[in-house]
């Protein structure tokens, strides 16, 4: 059998050289003939043909198939070149077309929508101005009704001064990527049925939309919190190094970023309050006062992000106690017992709020000792008394609960001596004698638990100094002595072992006057 093979008119070209694409036709025939200008390529194929031979001429210096000539292919190119530039014009001037057409029909939208919105915002205009002259003339008196009148119409005038730019501002952002569905419904509605429909309408959709924006912005908060955290966590660690101006300066850039985030207020709060209590030890009382102001300054913003939070409410009762510490030791006895108080009334909150919560207590009873000192310094003893016993049932509890915690131990001895102090100067001997001896065997107990602890020995010795003045005011000198002596005994140590500190050596002092008296009686 005959088959009929044509060759393709678009050869296809590599590099130098341009070989023929061959495709076989439908078509049968015994032996066909190809033309191709005033060459004739002839062969034959069947199914037992050999491979099909081409031969070739020269032509300029190549060899190029029989019937493939440069001149051909250069015109070819240039006719699909010009089909493709004719193509490509035609696709570009219609796209132009359209979307100048698209932009015409979206502008003429756009001015219809203007138009409409406009209308119902002047009816709108008029409703409302009709209203307020309804109420201006109903009111009493010519005066009042005059000067109504002419408030409607100040306020009409207000609202028609800006109807054209408020009708332009839907028109122009209907469609647009500023847009939202619920925009361009309330706009559509806006235009077609009026303010009112259109007011009912966006009132449907408000806590949708609200809450959409609100999860927005919190996920975008947490995100930014998190990237930060490294950045808060490294100023609390510069704090604790004693770094103050690099953990400042990154606090200050922490919440410049994110002002209301309460992890790092409170972190900005801790470190204020550590830098008043470095400035009450070591620099000024105005220095440390102006800290401890601007941690309550730092507080407020904090009671604004979480108002009932625990942790906001005890930082403040904190700043009015560093406050109120300041104020003592400034001589302002009447503003630190009103800080006082103002923590006081707090933390009485704090713990009814959660009765077993141990540090809130523990704050409670503070608030009632710095109370009862301002007191004792006021002169009002009785009052002074009963705070320090307030502070003492708070403490009593406290240390029943954990009996090995050295620090409710201690506040526990010291509160005893200070009730001692009170009984005493109010000449109840008896009771002040009791109080003291209380406070001398927790003491003891503390000082053979570590003998190294300078605090708890110094303790000691000043319950043997209560105990040795009641003794003394009681006639029963010998028992005074003895007691004398071994707080003298504790405080000769204490100053041996610190010669530079001058707290140890007027107790030093104030002993060795106390013996001094006895025996000279």
């Amino acid at each position: 059998m005959t088959c009929r093979w044509s060759v393709s008119i678009f050869p296809m070209i590599l590099r130098t050289r341009t070989l023929p694409v061959i495709r076989q036709s439908a078509a049968p025939c015994n032996s066909p003939t190809v033309r191709n200008g005033e060459r004739t390529v002839t062969f034959t194929t069947t199914p037992s043909a050999t491979p099909i031979s081409i031969s070739r001429s020269s032509a300029s210096g190549m060899n190029w198939p029989s019937y493939v000539r440069p001149s051909t292919v250069l015109r070819d190119f240039g006719i699909v070149f010009v089909l493709l530039l004719i193509i490509g014009g035609s696709i570009w001037w219609f796209g132009s077309r359209q979307h100048w057409d698209l932009q015409q029909i979206s502008a003429e939208a756009r001015h219809i929508t203007r138009e409409k919105i406009r209308a119902q915002l002047l009816e709108s205009a008029e409703h409302t101005h009709e209203g307020a002259l309804a109420e201006a003339a109903r009111a009493k008196g010519w005066e009042e009704r005059e000067r109504l009148r002419k408030a409607a119409e100040e306020a009409n005038a207000g609202r028609l001064s800006h109807i054209d730019e408020l009708a332009d501002s839907f028109a122009e952002i209907e469609g647009t990527s500023r847009s939202t569905q619920v925009f361009d419904e309330m706009t559509r509605i806006l235009a077609e049925e009026g303010v009112d429909q259109a007011i009912a309408y966006a009132a449907t959709q408000r806590s949708g939309i609200l809450e959409k924006v609100k999860a927005r912005a919190t996920a975008a908060r947490e995100k930014n919190r998190a990237d930060l955290l490294p950045l808060l966590k490294s100023a609390q660690l510069q704090t604790d190094r004693n770094q103050p101006d690099e953990a400042e300066r990154l606090l200050a850039e922490i919440l410049a970023a994110e002002p209301d985030w309460t992890d790092a207020l409170d972190a900005q709060f801790w470190f204020l309050m550590a830098e008043g209590n470095h400035a009450f030890n070591y620099i000024t009382l105005d220095e440390a006062l102006s800290r401890f102001h601007a941690a309550e300054s730092t507080v407020q913003r904090l009671l604004k992000a979480e108002p009932d939070a625990p942790r906001s409410q005890r930082d403040l009762s904190v700043s009015y106690e560093g406050i109120g510490d300041v104020q003592r030791a400034q001589g302002d006895l009447a503003s630190a017992l009103s800080s006082y108080k103002k923590g006081l009334g707090i933390r009485e909150k704090l713990a009814v709020r959660d009765p077993a919560n141990t540090e809130w207590r523990r704050d409670l009873s503070v608030s009632y000792d710095r109370i009862g000192d301002v007191q004792r310094a006021q002169g009002d003893l009785a009052s002074a008394l009963s705070s320090y016993k307030q502070d003492l049932e708070i403490e009593e509890k406290l240390a029943e609960r954990d009996p090995a915690n050295t620090v409710w131990q201690r506040d526990l001895s010291v509160s005893y001596n200070k009730i001692g102090d009170m009984q005493s100067a109010q000449g109840d001997p008896a009771s002040a004698l009791s109080s003291y001896k209380k406070g001398l065997e927790i003491a003891q107990k503390l000082a053979e638990r570590d003998a190294a602890n300078t605090e708890w020995r110094r303790d000691l010795s000043v319950s043997y100094e209560g105990i040795g003045d009641v003794q003394r005011a009681q006639g029963d000198l010998a028992s005074a002595l003895s007691s004398y002596k071994e707080g003298l005994g504790i405080r000769e140590k204490l100053a041996m072992r610190d010669p530079a500190n001058t707290e140890w050596k007027i107790d030093l002092v104030i002993s060795l006057s106390r013996v001094a008296m006895v025996l000279e009686q």
